[in-house]
């Protein structure tokens, strides 16, 4: 009986978890509660976006509704293009949906990259491609409609790739010729003849050649890109 009772006791003092082994009973560990995710959970970019220099993707950012970040906004950064202020990055603010937006400007070349949208220390990203914008026609013009034959005398041409919204990209194939009236085949000289356009002013000179005859000639500008074929024309007169 003695020995008994001074087993109970010294159980008693010790710990809860000796009461426990004392009656064959072993408690599990108290579960953590999971912990909740926060700030970013997705990043969409609007695609098909044509690089014009002036056209905007939308940009919309998915933030955790149950704990956002206490600020409320979402910093925006690109690798391409800028947003409408004109910077690679943006501070933006969450509405009370969840969501944040910006507008991302294209840049004037064909080109891809990222964007990455970071609240709360949750980064996620995206992948934005701007399309080649083509020109949907060509003017050309001549700083003279008359010109004497031989090289000494020339005229400037200038082909202008044109747009109804922002500016061409780079990248098209522009070629210049002459048909003259008095002569059969191609006709006078180009400084360049073919040009691939890094800009949408592409300029050539043109003289008709010492054995050039008086009469009317055709100058004539080609514009190929792909599928994509433009073309324009004046008429100038060479002179004795």
């Amino acid at each position: 009986m003695r020995r008994a009772s001074i087993g109970l006791v010294a159980c008693s003092v010790v710990t809860l978890a000796c009461k426990d082994i004392v009656n064959g009973i072993q408690e599990p560990p108290k579960e953590t509660a999971p912990k909740v995710t926060k700030g970013v959970t997705k990043v969409d970019v609007v695609s098909g976006t044509l690089a014009d220099g002036v056209s905007a993707a939308t940009v919309t950012v998915t933030v955790d509704t149950v704990v956002r970040p206490t600020d409320n906004r979402v910093l925006l950064t690109t690798t391409i293009g800028t947003f409408l202020g004109g910077t690679s990055t943006i501070t933006v603010p969450v509405d009370t949906a969840g969501f944040a937006f910006a507008e991302l400007r294209a840049p004037n070349v064909e080109s891809t990259g990222r964007v990455s949208a970071t609240a709360a220390n949750i980064t996620q990203y995206a992948s934005v491609a701007f399309a080649a914008a083509p020109p949907t026609r060509v003017q050309l013009t001549t700083t003279d409609f008359e010109l004497k034959s031989g090289s000494a005398s020339s005229v400037v041409l200038t082909a202008q790739l044109l747009r109804p919204t922002g500016t061409p990209s780079p990248g098209d194939t522009v070629v210049f010729s002459a048909t003259s009236d008095s002569v059969a085949g191609p006709f006078g000289e180009f400084i360049p003849g073919t040009i691939v356009a890094t800009s949408p002013t592409v300029t050539s000179r043109f003289s008709a050649g010492a054995n050039a005859k008086p009469g009317r000639v055709t100058l004539r500008v080609d514009v190929r890109r792909g599928q994509l074929h433009l073309s324009d024309a004046v008429d100038l007169f060479v002179v004795k």
